[in-house]
């Protein structure tokens, strides 16, 4: 070494040449790690951008019920009306629910596919009472509010009604099932979509379905007849339908 300077023949080596190196190397790990932290925000941004780009804006214009059809159940004659286009799953007897889609039916099976649409639906239920019945909602689902019941009519019978929310999502099951009780049967009617934005959406179809609910009735014969005001009923729930529609339930389609 001579003068300061480093010699390749010898080992040692000046105070200048000894720092030199492990800088060099930090500076190359620095750099290395700049360049992967930079390829890791591109491949988060460009997931982003594609996630932006696939997400559509829902159109949240009121949607009208337009051309409608009735259905009447043939064993304790209940009635609602609802949207021809949606799709219909009934079982006579017991309930009948109308779903805007059939990936909407899905949404509200399974809760975390398919499509974030409404339905409306009419249930009979027997051998309890509007009271009872709504209480025993308030307890059938897990994680959700559940609000009232509130006095309300259904069908022009005294009625009452449960409003149900799941707190804290904003695309949580949301609705209300309003229940009314008349000659030992429990009628309910449920509109249902998720979250309170598209109760708004879907009100329109909500106030028609409901306001055309007939509470379930069971005949009542005396003397081998049945009386007037039972058959008055009969007869009306039995009009044909101005239009024919496809009804699907559990392994069958009319």
């Amino acid at each position: 070494m001579e003068n300061g300077q480093c010699s390749y023949r010898s080992a040692t080596c000046s105070p200048l040449y000894t720092l030199h190196y492990p800088l060099r190397n930090t500076l190359a790990l620095i750099m290395t790690a700049m360049q992967r932290l930079f390829h890791y925000l591109i491949f988060v941004f460009t997931l982003a951008v594609l996630a932006s780009c696939g997400k559509k804006d829902e159109d949240m214009t009121p949607v009208q019920p337009g051309e409608t059809v009735t259905y009447k159940d043939l064993v304790y004659r209940f009635s609602m009306k609802a949207p021809k286009s949606w799709v219909v799953e009934s079982v006579p007897g017991r309930n009948t629910t109308y779903y805007s889609s059939a990936a909407t039916e899905t949404r509200f099976q399974k809760f975390t596919e398919g499509d974030y649409g409404a339905r409306v639906g009419v249930a009979a239920v027997e051998h309890t009472t509007k009271e009872k019945a709504a209480q025993d909602f308030k307890t059938s689902m897990e994680n959700v509010n559940f609000t009232g019941p509130d006095p309300v009519t259904l069908g022009g019978q005294p009625a009452l009604k449960v409003s149900y929310t799941t707190p804290g999502d904003e695309d949580g099951l949301t609705g209300y099932r309003i229940f009314s009780e008349k000659d030992s049967l429990v009628t309910y009617f449920d509109a249902a979509t998720f979250g309170e934005k598209r109760m708004k959406k879907y009100e329109p179809v909500f106030t028609l379905a409901e306001q055309s609910v007939q509470p379930a009735f069971v005949l009542k014969v005396t003397n081998g007849k049945i009386d007037s005001a039972s058959l008055n009923a009969m007869m009306e729930q039995m009009k044909p339908s101005q239009t024919f529609s496809t009804f699907s339930g559990q392994g069958f389609s009319i």
